[in-house]
């Protein structure tokens, strides 16, 4: 199987091969003054109330909004500061989601998995698996918009402009988040999987992104989208049972 690991890594260090069978996923947790659930999830991990995996995939949109270049990451200060400590203990794996933006200089022995990047290929007990945040195999148009509004040039401007104007943009941004609905449901979820299934080649995908806390086969494969941890501030492992590959769910009860 293929693996993106020619890709230019964002920090220097190298993506994992395989998932380990203790490692452990969630994925957007909208991180915001008014949602501090991923803040106790860390901190439980930092003091042992959840037992220390040796991996933890972080697929993306963990903040309502975090920009890497200028002063944004302070608002996450504590977050951020846990993330690092917690990256000495354990490998963390964190995707670039559409709510992530240059993070590199932030999580220093984080590895970073840009959009760019992804699905990122990996193995789990001899099966390929494919993750990714979900918000990829989008219009050529979209992407290229979406990558100019990642280079850091453009962004030490809009950091320049919000400093100019104390702050006043990114407060209104991430005020604009706060209760932005998350819990939603898809209509068809599954019939519109099917028609991104080409652009994957794994047994297994994983993403993020559209919130539906769901897994089914299809296509051959086995699809899995993990909900917003920030509605139900559940996080997941993978497990080998009754022959085949399934997720199995755990709540953050801190």
């Amino acid at each position: 199987m293929k693996n993106n690991l020619e890709f230019p890594m964002k920090n220097n260090l190298e993506f994992p091969m395989k998932i380990n069978t203790d490692a452990i996923f969630l994925s957007d947790a909208h991180e915001n003054t008014n949602k501090t659930h991923f803040l106790e999830f860390l901190e439980a991990l930092d003091d042992g109330r959840i037992s220390m995996p040796s991996q933890l995939f972080l697929l993306g949109d963990m903040f309502d909004v975090l920009v890497g270049v200028g002063e944004f990451a302070s608002f996450f200060a504590r977050q951020i500061k846990l993330i690092n400590k917690l990256a000495l203990k354990t490998e963390i794996i964190y995707f670039e989601g559409n709510h992530d933006f240059y993070l590199k200089d932030i999580f220093k022995n984080v590895k970073i998995v840009p959009t760019q990047a992804q699905p990122l290929n990996l193995e789990f007990l001899g099966k390929s698996v494919q993750i990714a945040h979900g918000d990829i195999f989008l219009p050529p148009l979209t992407q290229r918009a979406l990558a100019l509004l990642r280079k850091p040039f453009l962004l030490g401007i809009l950091d320049f402009f919000d400093k100019l104007c104390a702050r006043k943009l990114s407060k209104s941004i991430l005020r604009s988040q706060m209760h932005k609905k998350l819990d939603f449901k898809i209509d068809n979820f599954k019939e519109k999987i099917e028609q991104r299934m080409a652009n994957f080649s794994a047994d297994i995908i994983i993403e993020g992104h559209w919130h539906q806390g769901v897994s089914f086969d299809v296509k051959n494969k086995f699809y899995i989208n993990l909900p917003s941890f920030a509605c139900e501030r559940s996080f997941f492992m993978l497990e080998y049972r009754d022959y085949k590959i399934q997720i199995l769910k755990r709540s953050l009860n801190v």
